[in-house]
């Protein structure tokens, strides 16, 4: 369980701080997207990456029990996804980028959601929930 008390401490902030910098600037969300298969070594690093983080959380953290230490385990496997997203299709990453962030609307609720699931996560993980 120390492992997972760690795990919502990283992702936690991590998900809290990015989401809020990319809620103060939606367009930046935007231009990322454009960027997505255009520079392969880019793609392939991004790619290697998520496989990379995502099976290092699923190796040591695969709980599939209905408590809040799931969401880790859900990160872990969208980060293999999303990984092998890149490496085998990123024009199809790119087209459900564009569906999720279609607007600056859209682009806030999402990055907003992602903030308060971050927060959650952190003040479990330093047991202040």
């Amino acid at each position: 369980m120390e492992l997972s008390y760690f795990l919502a401490q990283l992702f936690g902030l991590t998900l809290a701080i990015s989401a809020g910098a990319l809620y103060m600037r939606p367009g930046l969300v935007r231009k990322m997207l454009n960027e997505i298969g255009k520079d392969s070594t880019l793609t392939m690093f991004a790619g290697v990456a998520g496989i990379l983080g995502g099976l290092a959380v699923i190796l040591n953290h695969n709980i599939w029990e209905w408590s809040w230490s799931v969401w880790i385990t859900l990160f872990g496997w969208s980060a293999l996804i999303k990984g092998f997203m890149y490496l085998m299709y990123p024009d199809v990453l790119k087209r459900l980028g564009y569906k999720i962030y279609g607007t600056t609307n859209k682009t806030r609720l999402v990055l907003l959601v992602a903030f308060v699931l971050g927060v959650y996560l952190a003040g479990v993980g330093f047991e202040l929930i």
